[in-house]
């Protein structure tokens, strides 16, 4: 089958004060399938030995309290995970990426508008984004080569074990999208997930959770390990 050329259509709306854009896209299709995520024309191509900042979560929504209270201890909150997920994926993305310094940033970005971005099946998301041609920096960083967003994490367990009376696999899906801080322009984007059961219910089954979300992120950029060491 022949390959379909990728085709951007933006729209630009006032909402609430903010400038919203509408990021509606034709995927590239093998064997009559959408996937969901894209490579923007001219990252086709391996990138290694980059620089990258991850910016803070931009949304997630945490529904396994209980499972993360009796691995974390009482009293947990969703900041505490999503601050130990972030954490992980810093180190597990410095682990299975061609990228040669990875840094993660709590500190959000000035001058960023909200984009939505139309996937597969209609799935739709935003990010908030740079629309001029500034290079973003962020405090105690120098401006990398690459930035990733990330908006969207849930953390979940599966409907089907649960229905089945077992003990639910747990899934961590998220969006993301790479920037390039340089040239000032989408790398690529897309949606990714992981489902696992939990060996123990403790941090270090967690992390491996996380590390292979991370691994999923990757698997579908420029910036993968050609020589893997997972």
């Amino acid at each position: 089958m022949q390959k379909k050329s990728n085709n951007f259509q933006y729209i630009l709306q006032k909402q609430s004060g903010l400038l919203f854009v509408s990021l509606a896209a034709i995927y590239l299709s093998v064997s009559c399938q959408v996937k969901p995520y894209a490579i923007m024309p001219g990252y086709e191509e391996f990138i290694e030995n980059k620089s990258l900042i991850i910016t803070a979560l931009q949304s997630s929504d945490i529904q396994i309290s209980d499972e993360i209270e009796e691995a974390f201890g009482e009293n947990i909150t969703d900041s505490i995970y999503i601050s130990f997920f972030e954490e992980n994926l810093e180190n597990n993305l410095s682990r299975v990426s061609s990228f040669a310094d990875v840094k993660r940033s709590p500190d959000k970005a000035d001058d960023l508008r909200a984009m939505e971005f139309i996937l597969a099946d209609h799935d739709t998301t935003y990010f908030y984004l740079p629309i001029d041609n500034s290079t973003l920096s962020f405090q105690n960083n120098k401006p990398s080569d690459f930035i990733l967003f990330l908006s969207g994490l849930e953390v979940a367990p599966s409907w089907i074990d649960i229905e089945y009376g077992q003990n639910p696999d747990i899934r961590h899906t998220i969006y993301y999208l790479f920037w390039d801080n340089l040239r000032h322009q989408i790398v690529c984007y897309g949606k990714t997930s992981y489902t696992a059961g939990l060996s123990k219910n403790d941090k270090h089954s967690f992390q491996l959770l996380i590390n292979n979300l991370a691994k999923s992120l990757i698997e579908n950029t420029p910036f993968r390990k050609i020589l893997n060491q997972w």
